[in-house]
């Protein structure tokens, strides 16, 4: 035990000072050489001096030192002692190219005396507090350093903050500096001419249409009694002719001008609406579709013909079309003029075929390889067939789908599937074929359900393990699966979450010889720490309950812990329910809790700490008295390839019983959650 602790201390010692290094500071490297000289400094030293001007070199892509790179470089040193109150700084150069040798340059630096904000006075404000405005100076209002270009930018800032709030006139007067002799500090004024705030008081449309009246009102709601911003007009405008052309007025043109009374501040904003026809879509042409059948791009769609016209059901139109991955590109335009006019659709249609060659790797099975094949746009009405079959050294798959991305003209997406696999697991082995039915439908880009039935007869192949359990068993039941999912990558997420909720219910009414009712819940949350690190957390737990005819549940439908996406101080399947011994056999309950910094080394390679928590239940009756919790600490190496991220997992088990592993290494492709 001593010497895996041993080598996983080293381990970690090896990674975090990796890491140190790989997010400290780092010198800028310069494409050239270049001698630095510096005279006069006082207070800053001449590695920080070389610094700033190596930074700025770089930041300036200088390809090869000369004059004018060297005047940008004394520009910066003097910006960084301006910012530190040296507000009289001198910065003097001198460049030598030296032919035949290294250029060099050489900095005179006269830093003059540093400055602080001895006072400050505010005259003018009125619709800010003092305090407020002292805020936008930053450390100048109480007493710090004088940094010319903080103050400007603090004052920038103010101005904007003032139009905003409505005071279109604003002026503030550069401030005066009175410089207190001997004292090495200055005095500020500013003043502040803050002008009427202009709030719009009244909002009137003319030229509309009487069946319109309430949208317009709905469209400009919460513009009066606001502060005025000339942006208004624009919005107002847009939100208007939207409107319209949402109810079937594609030509709907807004002009918005508005009267300002600038001795009271009053906006009176004025909105003429010229409507223009009211179209009704009377035709459909489709062009550039060689494969895909008209039929088809209508059902994506989704506008009938006579309808009357709307923008918003065209935009939506467009992204379903889009988003069925049959076209390079698509739009969709009127044609024509007056109250009747095509509706014309043009597309360029994409690749059909996809073949998938996927490569990997798990820990158990070895290697694992997957190719599959997918016709995305079967018989030219946009639905997907697939073939995919997967092989390594302890399990073989092969299945076939079918997807229609909106069954029956609805919202949903059907997907019939079906499939053969044999897996060798630790202590059986099975083979077990279904076909499955399901209804599947996104809600926004975040949430999404999916409906369905599935059979799946399963066979339990004779080994050495004699149980019970093991006997064959044919499942029928209906599921229901909610997801949210806001991650902002899939494979390689750095912020958000993922919550999945699956229920299952299987009963002799649906076909099935065993009966049950299983509940899993997953939560992954994923934080961004500064800008190379993540810190990832996960819970999973699962319950099968047996009901009706059926009092054991059989050993293909059971929950096992341990392993490389779970407990990872424990091999495949091997964290047994609390009191038992032998070869595994699943349980009724499962729970896993995982939590994992990442942390990048390189721009691909990423080094992690983990700690995972979990525990099994041979009954589902000791679900809630939490028993057998066991834990796993480690450290592991992720480098990213375009199909996830191949991981190396140390995992120590810090309470090793008879017969279990004191570390366990994993390797393999994807996150563990």
């Amino acid at each position: 035990m001593r010497s895996c602790a041993g080598l996983s201390g080293a381990v970690l010692a090896l990674l975090l000072v990796t890491g140190c290094r790989a997010v400290g500071a780092k010198e800028e490297e310069l494409p050239f050489a270049l001698d630095l000289e510096f005279h006069g400094e006082v207070t800053v030293d001449e590695p920080r001096l070389e610094e700033i001007v190596r930074r700025e070199l770089v930041r300036l892509e200088v390809s090869a030192p000369d004059k004018a790179a060297v005047d940008d470089a004394a520009f910066a040193i003097e910006r960084f002692y301006r910012a530190r109150g040296y507000a009289d700084v001198e910065v003097d150069y001198e460049f030598d190219p030296v032919p035949g040798g290294t250029p060099r340059a050489s900095f005179q630096v006269r830093e003059g005396p540093q400055v602080h904000v001895r006072g400050l006075v505010i005259e003018g404000a009125s619709a800010f507090s003092e305090e407020k405005v002292r805020g936008y100076l930053g450390d100048a209002a109480s007493g710090g350093v004088y940094d010319e270009a903080q103050i400007a930018e603090g004052l920038g800032s103010l101005r904007k903050d003032y139009l905003e709030a409505g005071h279109l006139r604003v002026e503030i007067e550069d401030p005066a500096v009175e410089l207190e002799a001997g004292q090495g500090s200055v005095s500020l004024r500013i003043v502040i001419h803050e002008g009427p705030a202009f709030t719009v008081k009244a909002l009137e449309i003319e030229g509309g249409i009487p069946e319109m009246e309430e949208r317009e009102k709905k469209a400009i709601t919460g513009f009066t009694d606001k502060a005025f911003q000339p942006v208004m007009r624009r919005e107002i405008e847009h939100r208007l002719v939207g409107a319209y052309q949402r109810r079937g007025y594609p030509d709907a043109q807004v002009a918005v001008t508005s009267e300002v009374d600038e001795a009271t501040g009053e906006v009176r904003i004025t909105a003429r609406i010229t409507p223009g026809d009211h179209v009704k879509v009377a035709h459909f042409r489709i062009e550039g579709n060689e494969r895909t059948k008209d039929a088809a791009i209508l059902d994506t769609i989704g506008i009938e013909l006579g309808s009357s016209y709307d923008s918003e059901l065209v935009r939506e139109g467009f992204q379903r079309l889009y988003a069925t991955g049959l076209f390079e590109s698509a739009t969709l335009e009127l044609e024509g003029k007056g109250e009747e006019r095509t509706l014309v659709v043009r597309v360029v249609e994409a690749r059909s075929v996809e073949i998938r060659l996927e490569p990997g790797w798990g820990s158990y099975e070895g290697p694992r390889f997957l190719i599959g094949i997918q016709e995305k746009n079967f018989m030219g009405r946009g639905q997907v067939v697939e073939l995919e079959g997967t092989v390594s050294l302890k399990a073989q798959s092969l299945s076939v789908g079918w997807i229609d991305r909106d069954f029956l003209g609805s919202d949903y997406t059907s997907e019939v599937n079906a499939f053969v696999e044999q897996r060798q697991e630790p202590s059986f082995e099975f083979v077990r074929r279904g076909l499955g039915f399901f209804l599947r439908r996104k809600y926004g880009r975040d949430w999404s359900t999916s409906y369905g039935y599935e059979y799946r007869p399963t066979n339990v192949l004779e080994d050495d393990v004699v149980s019970p359990l093991d006997e064959d068993s044919n499942v029928a039941a209906l599921s229901a699966v909610v997801t949210l999912d806001d991650r902002d990558y899939v494979l390689l997420p750095t912020t958000g979450k993922r919550v999945r909720a699956r229920l299952e219910w299987a009963d002799d009414g649906f076909g099935s010889d065993t009966e049950f009712l299983r509940a899993q819940l997953d939560y992954t949350q994923c934080l961004r720490i500064g800008s190379r690190a993540v810190l990832a957390a996960g819970a999973r737990t699962g319950v099968i309950a047996p009901f009706g005819n059926t009092d054991e549940i059989p050993v293909t439908e059971r929950f096992f812990n341990g392993g490389e996406n779970t407990v990872r101080s424990f091999k495949e399947d091997e964290l047994l329910p609390a009191g038992t011994t032998g070869d595994p056999q699943g349980g009724e309950t499962a729970t896993t809790l995982n939590l994992e910094l990442r942390r990048m080394i390189t721009d691909n390679l990423a080094g992690a700490l983990f700690f995972d928590y979990g525990n099994l239940t041979e009954v589902v009756q000791d679900y809630f008295d939490f028993p057998g919790f066991r834990s796993g600490v480690g450290v592991g190496l992720r480098y990213a390839l375009p199909i996830g991220p191949v991981r190396l997992d140390f995992g120590v088990n810090p309470d090793p019983k008879d017969g279990e592993d004191e570390a366990v290494l994993h390797f393999s492709v994807g996150f563990p959650f």
